[in-house]
């Protein structure tokens, strides 16, 4: 987990619905589900494939954001040298895009990076660049990252946004928006407000303990699927953004001690004095999750166990689109293979790509085959 200090001003919690056409057997009253699964544990048994450390004579540096595209190709940033890669399949480099600077086909200040249907999308402070699948640039469009964090793409120019954290919010209160890239238009399609007791006064992100809406898009289907993290409460929309149902777990957070977070402080480069002001501002319990993903049908929800760096294990629960709880999955990496930080994995069909630092602080980006659980058939 790593800290983030890129927003003033973000987001809330409590949910409001909102009527619409129900998706098939989603429930509109929200169903609360007992903390054990259907079908049991579901192990993932990550096998390696292939392994990436460097590019011609360049050692890759501070690599983060791994997103995985449709065909399989790997998206990743490189906060060291300022560069997007994108890998092929079978681990070849594609090319390299999105290189810090001004003018068509570069980023100012690279913060997040999305895959579309036809290419992938790179956020920064003030716009947002489109780049086909290869990184040839197509264009950028304005947005103001903290007013307008991207959640998703649904395809065309849509996308849904939201504050980037669940903190420091005027009212408490934290909306998710449509909005049309290409003509502006933009509206509500859900809303949260934080209790008095929920707010945070912090202007950062420690992903698993700052409190994030978190969605993602079903392709298959059309449907969407969000929460916030520190409610195990996760919605069911359309793709117009009408609400349609709600499902989560009977599950409690779990605690975190101002010795954990100061351990944590330790290996983050911030001051120790600094620390010591920021710790008190800050919750005491985990957030339940820290990523939602839609595969074949079935919704993936990465959930937080501990406030720790060098992981080998992620567990995830894996529920069917409508929200039955069918499996506890369990992610242990192989050998000594450890990532850094929560977000450092990414899931696709089949497959598992991990971004690796060993104890020296060298990074390498990892491709596992894993055991799916497969879509709806199953």
């Amino acid at each position: 987990m790593t800290v983030r200090n890129i927003f003033s001003a973000v987001v809330v919690a409590a949910a409001v619905m909102v009527a619409g056409a129900a998706i098939p057997g989603v429930s509109h009253s929200g169903t609360r589900r007992s903390d054990t699964p259907e079908k049991g544990v579901w192990d993932f048994a990550p096998v390696p494939v292939w392994s990436f450390d460097h590019t011609g004579a360049d050692t890759l540096g501070r690599i983060a954001e791994p997103r995985v595209s449709g065909d399989g190709r790997l998206y990743f940033h490189d906060f060291d040298r300022h560069i997007s890669y994108i890998l092929d399949e079978n681990g070849a480099l594609v090319s390299t895009f999105a290189r810090a600077g001004e003018g068509p086909g570069y980023v100012s200040r690279y913060i997040n990076c999305f895959t579309l249907d036809a290419g992938v999308v790179v956020g920064s402070m003030d716009k947002l660049h489109f780049f086909d699948k290869n990184g040839l640039f197509i264009k950028s469009v304005p947005n103001n990252i903290f007013e307008s964090f991207p959640l998703v793409f649904t395809g065309g120019d849509v996308m849904y946004t939201a504050p980037g954290a669940l903190v420091n919010l005027p009212g408490g209160k934290a909306a998710i928006r449509r909005i049309d890239t290409a003509s502006g238009e933009a509206k509500i399609m859900h809303e949260y407000t934080l209790a008095e007791d929920e707010r945070i006064n912090f202007g950062g992100v420690i992903i698993g303990l700052i409190p994030q809406i978190k969605m993602d898009y079903d392709t298959q289907n059309g449907n969407l699927f969000f929460g916030r993290s520190d409610s195990y409460e996760i919605m069911a929309a359309d793709k117009d953004g009408k609400i349609t149902g709600s499902f989560g777990l009977d599950r409690e957070r779990k605690p975190v001690t101002e010795d954990e977070l100061r351990l944590h402080f330790a290996g983050s480069g911030i001051p120790a004095d600094r620390a010591e002001k920021i710790i008190p501002l800050l919750p005491r319990k985990l957030t339940y999750f820290h990523r939602i993903q839609v595969i074949d049908g079935l919704v993936y929800v990465f959930t937080v166990d501990a406030l720790k760096s060098g992981i080998g294990r992620q567990d995830v629960d894996i529920f069917s689109s409508e929200g039955e709880y069918l499996y506890r999955g369990k992610i242990v990496m192989p050998g000594n293979d450890r990532y850094k930080n929560l977000d450092q994995m990414a899931l696709s069909k089949g497959f598992l790509h991990a971004i690796l630092t060993d104890e020296g602080g060298a990074s390498r980006v990892v491709k596992y085959r894993v055991s799916m659980p497969g879509g709806k058939s199953r």
